[in-house]
């Protein structure tokens, strides 16, 4: 099968070396590993690192065979902003135009974020009457009214409406929906006003089951790193890795470091965001360590030092109804989790023995389970082999995107038929 692509903001295969591959990346890896004829689109703007992979349009072929089609488009420097916005509807337009001006695919794969880049493949799609897939990873364009309160987001949701006009567009008029989970996937449902049908797929957020080797594939090292790991040799580590956008409260974490031994070591691997407000917050406390944006390698090296794990996500519907990349990396090193979110994470930690959950702003509560895990180390052994165990038997990647590309297949044969008759 010829098979499209679209994300914007994932790393690319081939290009954003040191990144761990995402959804799209995986995907394109496995199909192409399989034999199909995969073409991944994006644009040229690096949403991790914030700038640009090069200069104009660019078509590449890896050594591997995967297509890869950059599209020009403005770049943005905040992800909520409107320089962000206008990107969005650059890049839908690129590639509309841009799309007939090459061979024919037979399924196109589009990822929601964004819904103006998912909405061109819908397009492209009917147009070329081909089978059209939208995999549903975030609440777009329902985030951006949720992180308001009355009324400022009846003011948002006005100023949204076409967004959640092509939302509905996209969800009904699609050939099918891949949810990451199955509120994800009955999310979708509802925008599309539909019934679930053998058409629509749960994929959940795998990576490759070898993801330690695969992060020896880089290993460009900090000095910091280097620097800091004799240090996390000799300590009980907790780790935080990922943005620190404001959906992220790193806060409480920062404040119990106080209430706990000083063989504690708090590291917070993230860049950009609201860094600067908490190294402030963090600044009369040596056992708290920022390094940055690292690469999956230096990643790697810290979660191989670390003891525990943090996702201190906010209740915002996106997160309760969610399992985000992170929770599932921190499981494939047997990390236990310690999560202020409500919902299915908090419930799929404490139902396997995973991890424990607090309230946000309860620092008693998380002191007490910080220590527990410090105190008691056949718990924190238990846990951490519950959440390895758990890892290997729900994220297996081969059984897991082997079962996906069957979908696929079986959606392109029906579509086929269904045209012929």
């Amino acid at each position: 099968m010829k098979i499209w692509i679209l994300k914007d903001g994932d790393p690319v295969p081939g290009i954003d070396e040191g990144q761990r591959m995402l959804r799209s990346g995986i995907m394109a890896e496995y199909f192409n590993q399989q034999g199909h004829d995969v073409t991944l689109w994006c644009s040229t703007w690096s949403h991790a690192q914030k700038k640009f992979r090069c200069a104009e349009d660019k078509k590449m072929v890896l050594d591997c065979g995967i297509k890869i089609n950059l599209l020009k488009s403005t770049g943005y420097e905040k992800n909520i902003s409107l320089q962000r916005i206008l990107h969005n509807k650059k890049l839908a337009r690129n590639f509309f135009n841009a799309s007939f001006q090459t061979e024919r695919p037979d399924l196109i794969i589009a990822s929601l974020p964004t819904v103006d880049f998912a909405y061109a493949g819908l397009r492209v799609a009917k147009k070329m009457k081909i089978p059209f897939l939208v995999d549903l990873r975030d609440k777009w364009p329902d985030i951006f009214v949720e992180i308001f309160n009355f009324p400022m987001n009846k003011l948002v949701r006005v100023l949204f409406n076409e967004q959640f006009a092509k939302m509905k567009k996209i969800c009904s008029q699609a050939t099918g929906l891949i949810g990451i989970t199955e509120s994800f996937l009955e999310w979708g449902v509802r925008y599309g006003r539909r019934t679930e049908t053998d058409n629509d797929f749960v994929l959940p957020l795998v990576t490759p089951n070898n993801i330690n080797c695969l992060a020896k594939k880089e290993k460009k090292v900090n000095q910091k790193v280097l620097d800091l790991l004799p240090v996390l040799e000799k300590s009980f580590v907790m780790v935080y890795a990922g943005s620190l956008q404001p959906s992220i409260d790193l806060g409480p974490v920062i404040k119990t470091m106080d209430k706990l031994p000083k063989s504690i070591v708090l590291v917070i691997a993230g860049a950009s965001g609201l860094i600067e407000d908490y190294k402030k917050l963090a600044q009369n406390n040596d056992n708290i360590v920022f390094t940055n944006w690292l690469n999956q390698y230096e990643l790697h090296l810290i979660y191989s030092q670390s003891n525990i794990a943090l996702a201190p996500y906010v209740n915002k519907p996106y997160f309760t109804m969610n399992l985000t990349n992170k929770p599932i990396e921190y499981m494939s090193y047997g990390l236990p989790i310690l999560t202020s979110v409500e919902g299915y994470l908090s419930n799929l930690i404490e139902k396997n023995k995973i991890g424990f959950f607090y309230e946000g702003k309860n620092i008693a509560l998380l002191v007490e389970h910080i220590k527990r895990f410090f105190n008691h180390p056949s718990l924190l052994k238990q846990y951490s082999d519950n959440s390895r165990t758990y890892f290997d038997k729900q994220f297996d990647y081969s059984k897991t995107y082997s079962h996906f590309l069957n979908y696929i297949e079986r959606v392109v044969e029906h579509e086929h038929d269904r045209c012929k008759s």
